[in-house]
């Protein structure tokens, strides 16, 4: 098992993942919780960005231990769950980022919806309804009919 030297050091960090996550009750009262916004994917980045902000300190412990079986809700559904991750990450920049960073990541993700429409990925009345997800996205308005 590949486990990196600073990994096994306690130390101050940007974020951590809400599948491990504990948190202050003073903290969580402090940034008024997990935005509702965020459906999944962002909300753990969301809430550590606004504690840090509020002058709280992010700390990773590696003698917890804990299995985290990653991609379980979204695998038998992974283009929806990449659009859930798009939209959320969209969510998080339209938040936190500047509108310089915002465009840059619409310009991407433009161009990464070609690229899926360019491998097939939009096939058939499902495929139809995805791609008009994304460019409701991309023109700004987040909310799926």
């Amino acid at each position: 098992k590949f486990v990196l030297k600073w990994s096994r050091k306690k130390r101050s960090v940007g974020w951590l993942s809400a599948a491990c996550l504990l948190v202050r009750r003073e903290a969580l009262l402090d940034v008024a919780g997990f935005d509702e916004d965020f459906f999944i994917y962002f909300e753990d980045i969301d809430l550590c960005f606004r504690i840090k902000k509020a002058g709280w300190t992010l700390v990773y412990l590696p003698q917890a231990k804990v299995l985290h079986v990653g991609g379980a809700t979204t695998s038998t559904r992974l283009t929806a769950g990449r659009f859930e991750y798009r939209k959320s990450q969209l969510a998080f920049y339209d938040k936190h980022n500047s509108k310089a960073s915002r465009l840059l990541l619409r310009l991407f993700l433009k161009l990464n919806i070609r690229l899926i429409a360019w491998r097939g990925k939009f096939r058939g009345e499902s495929g139809q309804w995805l791609r008009e997800q994304y460019a409701r996205l991309l023109k700004g308005r987040r909310k799926s009919a």
